[in-house]
């Protein structure tokens, strides 16, 4: 393989085909790693820095730093990331809604900015009241929208605390205990 590649440049040296790199075809103008210089044990390496970064991008770190406060500051539990990640995969949690917890937290579900994307469904980022299509508007702010009333009547019967969309992204993480009677 070594001999044919050195005949192969050797080839297009002699000819003085593309010797300066504007004449270049597009297609034909790589950059990376020469293939001469990696050796397999700098590309195992350079595999390994890929895969050791953490998860989850700036956006998800944001969300979860904010539930870990919110988090505190509500109910007095200190969690780590990986804890409340592994609270939200509890078995007690149906899947589905560890799927919902799950794009809650790297910003999966389609709306607002999502819909803004595609040519053509624009209209779609925005809710009937006008407003732009947040999963926290969802939730817990449009009066078209059954969720708040929902959550509102639920707060009025019980003593849970009051929701907010961290405290939703962090709900495996809250522990509820019966009330002494």
């Amino acid at each position: 393989m070594k001999k044919i590649t050195k005949t192969l440049r050797n080839s297009i040296l002699d000819k003085n085909i593309w010797l300066n790199k504007e004449e270049i075809p597009e297609p034909f103008k790589l950059e990376g790693s020469k293939l001469t210089e990696l050796t397999q044990k700098k590309a195992y390496k350079m595999i390994l820095r890929y895969h050791s970064r953490q998860p989850g991008n700036d956006q998800t770190k944001s969300k979860i730093e904010k539930t870990k406060k919110e988090l505190l500051q509500k109910t007095g539990i200190c969690m780590t990331t990986s804890n409340i990640w592994i609270n939200n995969r509890k078995e007690i949690i149906p899947p589905k809604i560890n799927d919902f917890l799950w794009k809650l937290c790297h910003n999966r579900h389609k709306v607002d900015t999502w819909f803004l994307k595609i040519k053509g469904w624009e209209n779609r980022a925005h809710c009937k009241c006008g407003k732009l299509e947040t999963m926290n508007h969802i939730i817990m702010e449009c009066k078209l929208n059954k969720g708040p009333t929902i959550w509102k009547q639920s707060f009025l019967k019980t003593q849970w605390l009051q929701l907010t969309i961290e405290l939703i992204r962090g709900l495996g993480s809250i522990q509820l205990r019966k009330s002494p009677r």
